[in-house]
């Protein structure tokens, strides 16, 4: 690269660049450059032009500090170890280099949940993510979070909210919960009691990983269960069993799954055949055949306030 043109007011400005390689060119801004596109000029006369305009901006501008010029955080509504990452995209202006502070911060309250400092350039495109753990290791509780940006020593300025939960709502449609027969505890033949809840719902239904993690069983079982698969979640000592499947979830035994992730459907294999078509699901805290499970229905219900 041989020179690099930038707008001028009202000529533009001709200057080498300092210094170059294959996926990089660094130059100087030459007095009196403005605002626009960048043309690059190569010895054998060859043209390219930036996407992108480049901002020039007058040293008052930016010697005052740090400040925030743009942000985006997306997800708005996130759960926990879902396919894609929680990200804050943002911009900022500051006189140069600057060490910069992230943080998310429960929104009742000040308590920082999590904090990262980098030492990154002004002007130029910035990411951060999170993985909706606090510091220590734990899920960050449901709840309102913010995203507050700023250089590390000095006050922040919010970048994003959003709301995170630690599950998802199984069921991906329509559905009830059916009456006392569908109830945990319910009397079954033979002297058994009903280990889960059932979730009413079309055949075919998508069913999605309530939480996240490591598949541990997937099986078909003729006389109780039909097609069942059971999921050792993330950062619980709990399993989560989904049964009576129309077939075999595409995770196997070992597969890493992630929250919202499709694990199969609403059906009516094992005993169910002669019912309607729905979802027994099983919460067993210790791990499935280990201990006793517990009452789900709780636990459903308030996943479906806010799936």
């Amino acid at each position: 690269m041989s020179e690099v043109r930038f707008e001028g007011d009202p000529d533009p400005i001709f200057t080498a660049p300092v210094r170059t390689s294959p996926k990089r060119l660094v130059v100087r801004v030459p007095a009196g450059a403005i605002t626009g596109r960048l043309r690059l000029l190569t010895p054998g006369g060859a043209k390219a032009m930036t996407r992108q305009s480049l901002r020039v901006a007058d040293a008052s501008q930016v010697l005052s500090g740090f400040r925030l010029r743009g942000s985006k955080l997306r997800p708005r509504k996130a759960f926990f170890d879902q396919p894609a990452p929680i990200r804050l995209r943002y911009r900022f202006d500051a006189p140069g280099r600057t060490r910069v502070r992230v943080q998310v911060v429960r929104a009742k309250g000040t308590r920082v949940i999590r904090a990262y400092r980098k030492s990154q350039l002004p002007f130029a495109r910035h990411s951060q993510t999170w993985n909706a753990l606090e510091r220590d290791g734990d899920v960050a509780n449901d709840g309102l979070y913010r995203f507050r940006v700023g250089a590390a020593g000095e006050s922040s300025a919010v970048a994003g909210k959003m709301k995170l939960y630690g599950f998802k709502f199984p069921v991906r449609g329509p559905h009830s919960y059916g009456g006392h027969l569908q109830e945990f505890g319910a009397p079954r033949s033979g002297g058994r009691r009903h280990q889960g809840q059932d979730v009413y719902a079309g055949c075919g239904t998508r069913l999605e990983a309530a939480r996240g993690g490591r598949v541990q069983a997937r099986a078909y079982d003729p006389v109780l269960y039909g097609h069942f698969v059971v999921i050792d979640i993330r950062k619980s000592s709990a399993d989560h069993m989904y049964s009576h499947m129309p077939s075999s979830s595409p995770f196997g035994r070992g597969d890493r799954v992630r929250t919202g992730q499709r694990i199969g459907a609403v059906g009516k294999t094992g005993n169910a055949r002669t019912t309607p078509c729905h979802l027994h699901f099983e919460i067993w805290p210790k791990g499935w055949r280990n201990g006793s499970p517990i009452d789900p229905e709780p636990a459903l219900r308030r996943w479906d306030g806010w799936s």
